[in-house]
């Protein structure tokens, strides 16, 4: 790689991001339903914490999506699986069966830390891949600003909007 194809980067890096910024407003949407419909702090509070559960397999996780071929298929694979999950919890909230909606809200929250957790994965091989090692701190810099603004973004923008 000769010269640096810096809109090719900021692409892909905002591609790989904007799914981080819609998972984070389907998570809190269900966090904040999921504490309307039940009203209970334990459940709200295990939901939101389900999420986190799959970064303790980060090395793991690391190590599969390092070793395969098809990165993009896993991460496509994953992300169709959450939004059957999202599917069926939407269809859940019509039916109005409360255990069965929050077991899918609970399978979903496991499922987007995984996704998470995969997308930083190829994220980082994409960037060690295809950037040369002088430009590799700037653009896991510029990785980083976009991925916080786009969480802190989604966060205020579905903050604003429930209330």
């Amino acid at each position: 790689m000769s010269e640096i194809n810096w809109r090719s980067i900021l692409f892909t890096i905002s591609a790989i991001n904007s799914l981080y910024f819609i998972i984070t407003l389907i998570n809190t949407l269900e966090l904040w339903i999921i504490s309307k419909i039940t009203a209970s702090g334990l459940i709200t509070g295990i939901l939101f914490s389900l999420t986190s559960i799959p970064f303790f397999f980060s090395y793991f996780t690391g190590t599969i999506v390092d070793t395969a071929k098809n990165k993009k298929t896993i991460l496509l694979t994953l992300s169709f699986l959450l939004l059957v999950l999202l599917l069926l919890s939407q269809l859940e909230l019509l039916v109005n069966n409360l255990p069965i909606l929050i077991l899918l809200f609970y399978t979903t929250a496991l499922m987007t830390g995984i996704v998470f957790d995969v997308s930083g994965s190829i994220m980082s091989v994409w960037i060690k891949e295809n950037v040369k090692e002088e430009f590799y701190k700037k653009v896991s810099s510029i990785n980083r600003t976009i991925t916080r603004s786009l969480g802190l973004f989604a966060e205020y923008w579905q903050g604003s909007f429930l209330r």
